[in-house]
């Protein structure tokens, strides 16, 4: 972002949001600089607006929601590997069958 930043907060909400997704942020910051102009401090109330869909997650954050007992966290997890459009909704699927007898 040339001579702008990120405040700690909102760096650790572009990581939570992006996820996978890593290629979107050359776009988002190219776009915060836009927004605020060089020199800004962008917080996440200023970054929110801009954040877009969520970027996909690891498989693997999934299964371990599953192992945990954690059905509220994996059915979240699963619409978000679902809803990136990164992987077929059918390559979940093994993930949830292998560990479903934990729930």
């Amino acid at each position: 972002m040339g001579r702008s930043s990120l405040e700690p907060a909102a760096a650790t909400l572009v990581e939570a949001h992006l996820g996978e997704d890593l290629n979107r942020l050359g776009a988002l910051l190219v776009t915060l600089e836009a927004a605020y102009g060089t020199g800004a401090r962008v917080g996440p109330e200023e970054l929110a607006p801009y954040l877009g869909q969520p970027g996909s997650v690891p498989p693997w954050d999934l299964t371990d929601a599953i192992d945990r007992g954690e059905p509220e966290e994996a059915l979240k997890l699963l619409h978000r590997l679902m809803e990136a459009g990164s992987r077929h909704p059918l390559s979940s699927w093994p993930s949830c069958t292998a560990t479903s007898a934990t729930f």
